[in-house]
């Protein structure tokens, strides 16, 4: 017969303390937050997260413990000089010993059997399980200069190897795995993002053909490749509209604007600012992504789960993901972008079968089940191992 202690541990859920680099409901969050609603029944998460936010609300709704620790990050944007990144690097240094007891105080008390970080920006999860002695997994969701020209601390090559030696890292795609480590496996993953499926058939504007891009208005989301796109088409087609979805970096905005007003496309495009991802596909059409090397391309499958068909440029991610449907979804050029976009627009047969086609992928290789099962066999198996 079991003694009572044995008992209470058989019943005790597992405990992951977690590191997230936002508030904010961007890719990496929901990718976040799809882990902790369908897990949390399993086990007992605690996310520490840098301020106040949506994902506050969110974890709030689904009880999960948090705190707010605003720890130092170890990427910052835009390199300048290398003095500049020495004083960078130095009050680095100072900021993670500033918060070295708090987190130790803190993982005394939740006393954690798994630490696991969710971004490449926030290395303290891997100082503190090394040094409380617990199994780290970090989960790399960006390449960091490709895609947010981000500079690291002290530098790339000592996060890389942080990398190597965590437990486990988890990158999501393959191209992003050999980014940061090359062919070698180094106790390394690919779990593709999942989403879940909306089921119903996509109804198109009767009167408008409207193209969505969704992202925060910056250089390496590059929409001003997607206004010239947009521009080229419109000249055939003026029931052609453009909604940019996404908070907005000033300098890169106002150069937006001037390339709309000099071109007559003030009445025609739009900035919708911030919109929860699941209220806008049944606003657009079309997903197209311009970004220079996306990490992943979340939106791009959660426009197909909700059957609204995509396009992409040949960089990153999305040449790993939409590879099975490329005749539909990834140009190389501008011409190449024009030309699918018409068909789109003016082919139904063309933009059913794109639709479809990307539905379907959704449900063979990036369905939310699909990524929960990795998921959860990934922490069940450290656990096991500790």
């Amino acid at each position: 017969m079991l003694n009572l202690s044995e008992v209470l541990e058989m019943e005790r859920k597992p405990k992951i303390l977690i590191f997230a680099h936002e508030q904010y409901l961007n890719g990496a969050s929901l990718s976040l937050l799809s882990i902790l609603k369908a897990l949390k029944y399993k086990y007992h998460f605690l996310v520490i997260l840098p301020g106040d936010g949506p994902m506050v609300y969110e974890l709030e709704k689904l009880r999960i413990d948090y705190q707010l620790k605003s720890l130092p990050r170890c990427a910052y944007f835009n390199w300048v000089s290398v003095s500049d990144h020495l004083k960078r690097v130095i009050l680095y240094y100072k900021n993670k010993y500033r918060w070295k007891e708090s987190l130790l105080l803190l993982s005394s008390k939740f006393e954690p059997d798994i630490v696991y970080t969710n971004t490449s920006v926030v290395s303290l999860g891997y100082d503190l399980a090394n040094k409380i002695n617990k199994p780290h997994l970090w989960h790399i969701r960006e390449y960091g200069k490709k895609d947010f020209k981000l500079e690291y601390l002290p530098s790339k090559k000592e996060i890389i190897n942080k990398i190597k030696k965590s437990h486990i890292s988890i990158f999501t795609t393959n191209l992003l795995k050999v980014e940061w480590l090359g062919e070698n496996k180094f106790n390394s993953k690919v779990i593709y993002n999942g989403v879940s499926l909306k089921n119903k058939s996509k109804i198109r504007n009767r009167n408008e053909f409207v193209i969505g891009v969704v992202g925060n208005i910056m250089e390496s989301k590059n929409q001003e490749l997607a206004l010239k796109i947009f521009r080229k088409c419109f000249k055939y087609n003026e029931n052609l509209r453009l909604n940019l979805y996404g908070k907005h970096v000033e300098s890169y905005y106002t150069k937006l604007v001037k390339f709309i007003e000099e071109n007559g496309l003030i009445e025609v495009v739009s900035f919708m600012g911030y919109v929860p991802n699941s209220n806008i596909y049944n606003n657009i059409d079309l997903l197209m992504s311009c970004a220079d090397s996306e990490g992943f391309g979340r939106t791009l499958i959660e426009a197909m789960s909700n059957k609204v068909p995509v396009l992409s440029r040949k960089s990153g991610g999305p040449v790993e993901i939409l590879n099975e449907i490329s005749e539909y979804s990834l140009f190389g050029t501008l011409e190449e972008a024009v030309v699918l976009i018409n068909k789109l627009v003016y082919d139904k047969n063309f933009y059913s079968k794109s639709s479809e086609a990307g539905f379907n992928l959704v449900n063979i290789k990036y369905s939310l089940k699909s990524y929960i099962n990795s998921m959860d066999l990934v922490f069940e198996s450290t656990y096991l191992d500790v």
